[in-house]
């Protein structure tokens, strides 16, 4: 069984604590770069989000539709796509992370994974390796392990 055509392409996001990388690319179509900062401040999650959504709709104007997106960030999030825990922009604790990035994208499947544990995961792929631990010195440090080709999320404490 197939399911509808999508001629959109796929967005990664890497949200870090100061700024933030988009990367789009699909077949036939070249490959979208940006990167911007996040305003200087208190970190207002609404804030940030505006800024996010005016790069968004820059992307969708000059690159075209996204089917699929998928990001990285260093914040600890729920099951659900809360974020519970964002040491480099505390401010963010408690927003609905998934439900902020479906308004972002409508029409796309996302989803939301620690950037230590996606880091993780590519080197040990990168390395052909089943098993790594991973540690990432930043803006932060962060970390993953990736276990018979798995990662091994940390668990959160809230």
């Amino acid at each position: 069984m197939s399911g509808p055509q999508r001629h959109g392409g796929v967005l990664g996001i890497d949200v870090g604590g100061t700024k933030v990388a988009l990367h789009a690319e699909a077949p036939g179509r070249p490959a979208y770069d940006r990167t911007f900062r996040w305003p200087r401040g208190a970190a207002d999650p609404a804030d940030d989000l505006t800024v996010l959504a005016v790069e968004v709709d820059r992307l969708l104007d000059r690159w075209g539709p996204v089917d699929a997106v998928g990001v990285a960030m260093p914040a600890t999030t729920d099951t659900g796509g809360t974020v519970t825990t964002w040491p480099g922009r505390p401010g963010w604790a408690g927003l609905d992370l998934t439900g902020a990035l479906r308004r972002l994208f409508p029409d796309a499947a996302t989803a939301v994974a620690d950037d230590g544990d996606l880091a993780a995961l590519a080197e040990a792929r990168c390395a052909g390796a089943d098993d790594v631990v991973y540690l990432g010195v930043g803006t932060g440090i962060g970390g993953g392990v990736v276990l018979a080709g798995r990662p091994v999320p940390g668990r959160s404490s809230a």
